[in-house]
């Protein structure tokens, strides 16, 4: 059996080719919608916002592409897995 050990949110990593491509071509045109994928779902009945909360952040904890983010260091676009993320929403 393998076993991960959680990101250190301290350490930047560089980006992969596929997300520098991502990333300057969200330079170009910031904002673009060209590589988000939109979903929407009707949801009937009264909504348990903790339950949801707590819904969404066991999918963020499992997937490391939800808890990433990329600042620019020194010039250089990096990635950082944060460790832990918490979803925010208003209802």
């Amino acid at each position: 059996m393998s076993t991960t050990t959680a990101p250190d949110p301290s350490v930047a990593i560089p980006l992969s080719s596929a997300q520098e491509r991502l990333w300057i071509a969200n330079q170009i045109d910031p904002g673009s919608s060209a590589y988000f994928v939109a979903r929407a779902a009707w949801i009937t009945g009264p909504l348990q916002v903790g339950l949801l909360r707590a819904s969404l952040a066991a999918v963020m904890a499992r997937h490391e592409a939800l808890r990433t983010r990329f600042p620019v260091i020194d010039g250089q676009p990096l990635q950082v897995v944060e460790a832990e993320a918490i979803p925010e929403f208003e209802i």
